[in-house]
């Protein structure tokens, strides 16, 4: 087996060493901020405005998905489905019917015992037709 000298081993570590120092020294500078001078600002033309207004991606997503979205969730969902079904058939056409019904179970309620006992008879009489059939 061959092995390298000691000193051909130690040049080979310095020469690594050199490279790493001179990469962080490079990456220091080059990117290191420079203080902005005052210049006039380029117009941008063709495709470097075209890359500058960034493909114009958020305006094509915000005419294409988020306006339909705001739309459909205003129109259909909002005034269609909530005002609409829910609140409209849901909410206040429960208190209409218990509304009704209690309109309906102050007229029963009369006070006279006559009264009562026709609803009585005439309920047990539907109860047992509903039976026989």
């Amino acid at each position: 087996e061959t092995h390298a000298s000691f000193g051909f081993e130690i040049g080979l570590m310095v020469l690594a060493l050199a490279i790493a120092v001179f990469g962080i020294w490079y990456t220091y500078r080059t990117l290191t901020p420079r203080l902005a001078t005052a210049a006039e600002p380029v117009e941008e033309k063709g495709f470097a405005r075209l890359v500058a207004e960034k493909y114009r991606v958020d305006e094509i997503y915000d005419t294409f998905v988020v306006r339909p979205v705001v739309w459909i969730s205003r129109n259909v969902l909002w005034k269609g489905v909530d005002v609409g079904a829910i609140d409209s058939a849901g909410v206040n056409g429960s208190a209409v019917i218990a509304r009704t019904l209690g309109w309906i179970g102050t007229r029963l309620q009369t006070g006279v015992v006559g009264t009562y006992v026709f609803l009585f008879v005439l309920g047990a009489l539907a109860v047992l037709g509903a039976l026989i059939r």
